[in-house]
């Protein structure tokens, strides 16, 4: 498919060289090596443009500028060579001879041939490159059989760019937009292993962002999750109820992009092999869930001397207190301990923490306006807290 579009693109545009003339055809080529070198550090004046025409989510606008400052310098440039061609158009055809018209005819024919084919390369290899990005987030994404014309036809044209290595040729055209492809990466590994979702919602940036209620809804949904394990289209996966709303919000773009501090790769690192070079040395960080036979058995160890009724009572202090109880340490310094009561609401009691070097942090908690502070020590992928008597184990 791709040697048929370079041959009817370079035969087209070879065509229209040797029609419009050398003079047009050069001022295109220049036009174009012009737009080549501006497009992108010009595309900041023309994303503000964007939403007037009702383009606001901020992944389109930065796909879409580039190409639309491209088109117009092209047309400037070219605007500019159809004035110089026709003054000297109107030269020959009035104030010189014949002979000397028909000569100039013939030159600028051969030379807008020539050019035309220098200018279809241009335009192939412009092409080219939109196809390499494109192509390189629609393989990620792709559901063979199941994908729609446009999907099938990139995914296609970017497999036919490796075929006929014409990508070595591009390379180093290529905008070098890192975030771009750490995040075409990310996308393409949760989409297509679903339960490493689990592991994207683990990562400390969004911990606190997983507690909004439109988030936690993906994981809680049993409908929603059999959905995705069935590896739908990418077309119906971002139509789901549950998802339209998350992906069609601009906000939620900017914010986590401002969450991440513009770098994606750790957080493509942290899916890819479960390790955050930036966060795993802070290892209160994530969500710790309660282990209560684990936390019986190590109090009881740590007071030999009860009796059988402390026991009972220490047994039924963990199994009301710290039902379904898990602990999260966030990036904030702040900390949630959420349980569910007996009329199975959930309860949340916030607070902080502080490190104290050595695995130790220093827990505050805050509850109907009381402070109680404990001490937490992290080993692993476990969390031992000792309060009161009681020796409380969380674990990842």
């Amino acid at each position: 498919m791709l040697w048929i579009l370079a041959w009817v693109l370079l035969g087209g545009v070879g065509v229209a060289g040797y029609y419009a003339g050398a003079i047009r055809s050069a001022f295109t080529f220049a036009g174009l090596l012009l737009a080549a070198l501006l497009c992108v550090p010009l595309a900041s004046v023309a994303k503000p443009i964007l939403p007037w025409f009702d383009i606001k989510h901020p992944l389109l606008i930065g796909l879409l500028a580039p190409i639309i400052v491209w088109i117009f310098i092209v047309l400037v440039v070219r605007s500019a060579g159809e004035g110089v061609h026709r003054q000297i158009h109107t030269f020959y055809k009035y104030k010189a001879t014949d002979e000397e018209r028909l000569r100039w005819e013939r030159l600028i024919q051969r030379l807008g041939l020539c050019l035309g084919l220098l200018n279809g390369t241009v335009y192939l290899f412009a092409l080219s490159v939109l196809i390499y990005v494109l192509g390189y987030s629609a393989v990620q994404l792709a559901t063979p059989g199941q994908d729609p014309a446009a999907l099938k036809i990139i995914t296609q044209l970017a497999d036919n760019l490796k075929q006929t290595r014409l990508d070595k040729a591009i390379g180093s055209y290529v905008p070098s937009a890192k975030v771009y492809y750490d995040a075409a990466d990310i996308a393409g590994i949760v989409y297509q292993n679903p339960l490493v979702q689990s592991r994207l919602a683990s990562y400390p940036v969004f911990l606190a962002l997983m507690e909004k209620p439109e988030f936690k809804v993906l994981s809680t949904n049993v409908a929603f999750q059999e959905f995705w394990l069935k590896r739908p289209p990418i077309r119906e996966l971002v139509n789901h109820a549950l998802v339209k709303p998350l992906v069609q919000n601009p906000d939620y773009y900017v914010s986590v992009l401002q969450m991440l501090g513009g770098d994606l790769t750790d957080l493509r690192q942290y899916i890819e092999t479960g390790r955050s070079a930036k966060y795993d040395d802070i290892r209160i960080l994530g969500r710790w869930d309660f282990n209560l036979e684990r936390s019986y058995k190590l109090t009881r160890r740590s007071r030999p001397t009860m009796t059988p009724l402390e026991r009972a009572l220490v047994r039924r202090t963990l199994e009301t207190s710290m039902f379904n109880a898990a602990l999260t340490g966030l990036l904030d310094n702040r900390v949630l301990l959420q349980t569910t009561t007996t009329n199975n609401t959930l309860r949340v009691v916030q607070g902080s923490w502080k490190d104290t070097g050595g695995g130790t942090y220093l827990l505050t908690l805050s509850e109907e306006g009381k402070k109680r502070e404990m001490e937490a020590s992290v080993e692993a992928s476990k969390l031992t807290i000792v309060s009161e008597g009681l020796t409380l184990i969380f674990e990842k």
